[in-house]
């Protein structure tokens, strides 16, 4: 900020040469890169509706720049004071007057005092280090300005509408003492706008600016006032702008019609290239189904054959089961046949051998009650002997050949009789190899052999007695008549 400025006093008297003409170069680079319509010097006491005793008339900036200002800081000196000297003449003492003065300003002057109660609430002393360089720019409504470049020819009071756009500046002791305002028609924001399809919007200054022409964001009023994009649209954004207000922000809404990509070359091959996808998708799917189609039916094809061949095997199984039991019951039946055959086989070996053994004990018995019976002869005919010897000495040595005799088969009795009581212990024998044999059917033939061994033993035995009874027989008949009763 020009120092010359910051010490500005409220008539801007103290204002030199230099400063003024500074701030005038400051107005036209604004004038010409923005098209700015005024630039102020306002102070933070400015009361518009308030009569200022030093001028007469409202209360006005200290100081105000515009094109004439501009024009007239070319002319010379003389010139100028007799043009301010004219208009001074024009003094507004009615609030009525101001409002209905060609060139109005109370409506600038009546946003420029909110401003100031903002900034003096917000913004009462300059900041420090960093914070010296954060200036605010604040804004306000849309208000008639005196502006009247495109008013005159259209006589529409849009044509002068603007905004106030304020930085704050401060005297030397920190604090709030004005600010510095540009006045930016409408129009001119407009001119910055997209020529159609886009609108500026502050909804706190309930400020929205509409482009040259109607386009999109005519039939889109509705997301504009909503500052969202439009849903419907393939192309619909809503930009928040960079800017200083601290207090609001400017939203730039952009939308194009539908129609302006379906008639375009670019969407033109973008349909054809979608068209072209969707018959390739087309054609893929029906591949894809035919493909699907076929491996579905290899499948159930392949399920049914899984099913049959199950069965078959299941079947199979069942017949093997079948099979089995068969077998089993097959051989259930065999081993019980074999069984009973060979219980028949013991059974019958058993009768055989209780046969054989009750028949040997027979024969023992007999060979005992014959043996008893040999022992009583011999014992009468060793009597008879005696008798014999004393009663015929020529007989004596046919007597002492019959006792010879005698003695011999009483030796022959006696082993007769042993060989009886083995016979006997053989049979008991026999009847505990039988009993073994019935106990333990499953070694039968080991136990046939012994049993086999035992006959061979009692057949011995009966070869020996036979041969016994032939020795008595032949030793009875030897002894003649004497041995009769022996055989």
């Amino acid at each position: 900020m020009l120092p010359s400025v910051i010490n500005i006093d409220r008539y801007g008297e103290n204002l030199d040469g230099n400063a003024h003409e500074s701030i005038v170069q400051i107005y036209k680079n604004l004038r010409s890169n923005v098209t700015v319509s005024e630039v102020y010097v306002v102070p933070v006491t400015l009361e518009p509706e308030r009569i200022d005793p030093f001028t007469g008339t409202f209360e006005t900036p200290i100081l105000m720049f515009d094109d004439e200002v501009a024009q007239n800081s070319d002319k010379t000196e003389q010139a100028a004071t007799e043009e301010t000297e004219e208009e001074a003449e024009e003094l507004i003492t009615t609030i009525k007057e101001a409002e209905a003065a060609p060139e109005v300003e109370i409506f600038e002057y009546r946003a420029l005092k909110e401003q100031m109660a903002y900034l003096r609430k917000n913004y009462p002393t300059q900041g420090q280090g960093e914070e010296k360089l954060n200036i605010p720019l604040i804004g306000s409504v849309s208000v008639l300005t005196c502006d009247n470049g495109d008013y005159e020819a259209t006589q529409d009071d849009a044509d002068r509408s603007g905004i106030m756009l304020s930085v704050p500046f401060y005297g030397p002791d920190k604090k709030l003492k004005g600010t510095i305002t540009a006045v930016l028609r409408d129009n001119v924001m407009r001119d910055m706008l997209p020529k159609s399809n886009a609108t500026l919007i502050n909804s706190l200054y309930q400020y929205s600016i509409q482009p040259v022409e109607a386009g999109q964001e005519k039939s889109s009023s509705e997301w504009v006032k909503k500052e969202l994009a439009d849903p419907s649209l393939l192309f619909s954004k809503v930009v928040t702008l960079n800017n200083f207000d601290p207090r609001s922000e400017w939203k730039l809404w952009a939308g194009y019609p539908n129609s302006k990509f379906y008639n375009s070359g670019d969407e033109k091959a973008v349909r054809n290239f979608e068209m072209f996808g969707y018959i390739f998708a087309a054609l893929f799917i029906i591949v894809t189904i035919g493909v699907y189609a076929t491996i579905r039916k290899n499948i159930t094809a392949l399920e049914k054959h899984k099913i049959d061949l199950e069965e078959k095997v299941n079947q199979r199984s069942l017949e093997i089961d079948n099979m089995n039991k068969e077998r089993e019951r097959q051989k259930a039946e065999a081993e019980e046949q074999s069984k009973k055959i060979l219980m028949s086989m013991a059974q019958n070996f058993e009768d055989s051998v209780k046969q054989i053994v009750e028949n040997l004990v027979a024969s023992a018995h007999t060979i005992r009650s014959s043996s008893h019976n040999v022992s009583i002869i011999a014992k009468e005919t060793l009597h008879s002997s005696d008798k014999v010897s004393n009663a015929a000495n020529e007989t004596e040595s046919v007597a002492s050949q019959v006792s010879s005799a005698a003695e011999e088969l009483t030796s022959s009795i006696r082993e007769i009789d042993q060989q009886a009581q083995k016979s006997s212990d053989v049979v008991v024998q026999a009847v505990g190899e039988v009993e073994a044999a019935r106990q333990a059917i499953e070694t039968l033939s080991e136990k046939s052999a012994k049993v086999a061994e035992v006959i061979l033993v009692i057949n011995e035995i009966s070869d020996r007695i036979n041969l016994l009874a032939l020795n008595a027989t032949i030793e009875a008949a030897r002894a003649g008549e004497a041995g009769k009763g022996f055989a």
